[in-house]
């Protein structure tokens, strides 16, 4: 009787754990199946984009410079050559605050030869430059400094004053095409945007063009503008 009674016991708790394992796998199985249908599917992209603009500023860069025997004198000629240059930018329409000095160079040309040989003078060079904010003043402004005696034109860069909104611009077709491309990863039209980053990307919305170039109808470059963005979609 006893011995019946142990074997009841131990089919009741055999079944008993049966039961609960079976209970704890159905749980499970239908854990796994509702984590199944929540799960979606993303994908990160990069996406850039390129704009060319129509320059509409220029920075002009000079120099002016004098050798003489008296430092003094070196010094006083490049000095008034340099007030006059800002007073026919001035008087051209150029404001006075977008003409900066940018160095002043004064030393003794000496031998190098024989470094111990007498004085070759003094060497005074200054350089600034000045921005024009109206395209069309460019060569007008050269002229005016070439009619008080300056003669070195270093360069002149190109550039445009709203840089922020044609990088805005930019930026937006950058995006625009992250998304175009994660619809292609994900094969499906209706994607949703969960973040985006701005990346770096290589801009130098500026071009060069030297005196030379001024009068040649065919310069048409124009400043590039780039973009880059990371964004994650799904």
């Amino acid at each position: 009787m006893v011995k019946r009674n142990k074997i009841c016991i131990s089919l009741m708790i055999l079944t008993l754990i049966v039961l609960v394992a079976s209970f704890a796998s159905s749980n499970y199985l239908s854990y796994n199946s509702v984590l199944a249908n929540e799960e979606s599917i993303s994908t990160t992209v990069i996406g850039e984009s390129s704009m060319w603009f129509t320059p509409d500023t220029a920075e002009v860069y000079v120099s002016i410079n004098n050798i003489n025997s008296s430092v003094k004198e070196a010094n006083d000629k490049v000095l008034n050559m340099y007030n006059d240059a800002k007073n026919a930018l001035v008087a051209l329409g150029i404001s006075e605050e977008d003409i900066k000095t940018n160095s002043f160079s004064s030393y003794e040309n000496c031998n190098h030869i024989m470094p111990r040989a007498c004085s070759k003078g003094h060497n005074v060079t200054l350089y600034f430059s000045y921005k024009v904010k109206d395209i069309n003043l460019v060569q007008n402004s050269i002229d005016s400094l070439l009619s008080v005696g300056v003669t070195d034109i270093n360069s002149i860069n190109y550039s445009i004053q709203d840089t922020t909104t044609a990088y805005n611009q930019v930026l937006k077709e950058a995006l625009q095409k992250a998304y175009t491309k994660a619809q292609a990863l994900l094969g499906k039209e209706q994607i949703v945007l969960k973040s985006v980053k701005e990346e770096n990307a290589y801009c130098y919305a500026m071009t060069y063009r030297d005196y030379t170039q001024i009068g040649n109808e065919d310069f048409n470059q124009k400043v590039q503008v780039t973009a880059r963005v990371e964004a994650c979609f799904e």
